[in-house]
């Protein structure tokens, strides 16, 4: 790692390496209260079911249902000019609403865990 990153990224990158071999534990907890999706918990570790598409391919992340909803129109508009948009957020209910909102052809997966060995693997 650069010694020319700020302290607190290498103190943060250091700290994800750490406890990225928690991740299984900390997924199947939070399966447990009904905070995962149970068949979905792979896009946690960068493997989706979606295949990428060919292009050039907008990223948009949204960390829950608030920022969701405010980004479909922007969503919309980006993919009404020919872009394919992959929507990444972090909740359940996230994708759920991501489910009844996005346009038809939108991708939407959960994002990844930020570990080094993980986040690595995300195409």
């Amino acid at each position: 790692m650069p010694e020319a990153y700020p302290l607190a990224l290498r103190a943060y990158r250091l700290l994800t390496a750490t406890i990225g071999p928690l991740a299984p534990a900390v997924i199947s907890y939070r399966l447990t209260q009904g905070k995962e999706h149970r068949t979905r918990c792979g896009e946690r570790y960068g493997h989706s079911a979606i295949p990428r598409p060919p292009g050039p391919l907008v990223w948009i992340h949204c960390a829950s249902v608030g920022e969701l909803l405010t980004v479909v129109p922007l969503i919309e508009c980006i993919h009404d000019k020919g872009f394919s948009v992959l929507c990444t957020s972090g909740t359940v209910t996230s994708a759920k609403v991501a489910e009844l909102r996005l346009p038809k052809g939108v991708a939407h997966q959960f994002i990844t865990l930020d570990a080094p060995a993980i986040r690595d693997s995300f195409p």
